[in-house]
């Protein structure tokens, strides 16, 4: 009788602590983070005079359009391309560079190349793709 209520103790405690574990590992319950893809286009003679416009934007190869945020597994590696040249109401702008936008002055790292990877470590990152239209 002694031995049997010591493994019943046994099993409940075994049970309770496979549980634990099982629901550390659940992949439903994890951290989310906001990447948002912006695009603005300069005027080539005065950078003064600019519009943020919406295009396509390749998440990880997908394509998708960047008018709204985007939600990842914080931690996630993405890989964000833009397009070479964008069409703005019938003018043409060339991709300048990708900058990451950080407060105050927005003027977070620079990036030249159209594909950038990253990895998601904050709750909301920002990506601004550089244009300028063409002569």
């Amino acid at each position: 009788m002694k031995s049997l209520a010591i493994s019943i103790v046994a099993l409940v405690v075994s049970i309770f602590c496979l549980s634990l574990i099982v629901a550390d590992m659940d992949p439903g319950v994890y951290e989310v983070c906001y990447l948002e893809v912006k695009y603005v286009v300069f005027n080539s003679t005065d950078n003064s005079k600019y519009v943020e416009v919406v295009g396509k934007v390749w998440l990880n190869g997908n394509v998708d359009f960047n008018n709204r945020p985007f939600r990842f597994r914080c931690g996630s590696k993405v890989v964000i391309s833009c397009p070479e040249y964008l069409d703005v109401l019938g003018y043409r702008a060339r991709f300048s560079f990708w900058q990451k936008e950080e407060n105050p002055t927005f003027q977070g790292l620079t990036v030249t190349n159209r594909t950038l990877t990253i990895v998601l470590n904050e709750k909301k990152a920002v990506w601004w793709a550089n244009y300028v239209l063409e002569s």
